[in-house]
């Protein structure tokens, strides 16, 4: 009989301790989940808040808006060490023939090619232009800036 109760005392002091160990983890899942998500929104804001400054050029421009996009893509580009630059293409441009993709890129140093100063010495200041965005599907990232005449 003494053996049969420290059998159940051992075996109610086991269940407590495997409920104690569930509500343990269930508690740390609880808790991880939303610093996740949280951790997912800032890196969100911070695509979002890149994007937009050139974001805002979407759409009919004038000449003068488009020299400002290609500074912005110029300081954006020249300033970030990651090898995220932005590449871009013009066209139907009339003053140049900028309108081969290979030109237009970012080289590998992240240093602007002598097509982005091409590019913004073409630019008609009163002509309107239209400019589109291509984006990173995996992280909305904006990957193309298209400037079309």
């Amino acid at each position: 009989m003494e053996n049969a109760s420290k059998a159940l005392i051992i075996a109610g002091a086991i269940l407590i301790a495997i409920l104690l160990i569930g509500i343990g983890v269930g508690l740390i899942s609880a808790v991880s989940d939303p610093a996740a998500q949280g951790t997912d929104e800032i890196v969100q804001a911070g695509i979002k808040a890149a994007n937009a400054k050139f974001e805002k050029y979407q759409g009919k421009q004038t000449g003068s808006n488009i020299i400002s996009l290609i500074k912005e893509i110029r300081i954006h580009n020249s300033s970030n060490t990651t090898g995220n630059v932005i590449k871009y293409k013009t066209v139907g441009w009339k003053k140049a023939d900028l309108s081969t993709s290979a030109g237009n890129f970012q080289n590998a140093d992240n240093k602007p090619l002598d097509k982005l100063n091409e590019a913004e010495s073409a630019v008609v200041k009163n002509h309107t232009y239209t400019v589109s965005f291509a984006y990173e599907a995996s992280t909305a990232k904006i990957s193309l800036i298209t400037i079309t005449w």
